[in-house]
């Protein structure tokens, strides 16, 4: 069973990728500040600090997530093909 805290942790954590990743797509990573994001994921600046501490970094994350997203697809193809 997993801790209450965890799962809250994974959703601002969620949160802010989404909220970055869609920012980043509307107005560029150069052009999309932090404070943006914490606006755009209605979280507070701290909070943003906690998972992140640069623009690189929420930037590294969002590309390892959607890299594993191809990943996982990719595997399932290849599952369901082998059938």
């Amino acid at each position: 069973m997993s801790n209450p805290g965890e799962s809250a942790g994974h959703d601002k954590r969620g949160r802010i990728l989404d909220a970055a990743q869609s920012l980043f797509l509307r107005y560029g990573v150069k052009r999309t500040a932090l404070d943006d994001v914490v606006r755009e994921a209605g979280i507070a600046k701290g909070t943003l600090y906690l998972y992140f501490d640069s623009k690189d970094a929420l930037f590294a994350a969002i590309a390892e997530r959607l890299c594993a997203g191809v990943l996982s697809n990719a595997e399932e193809a290849i599952a369901s093909s082998s059938l």
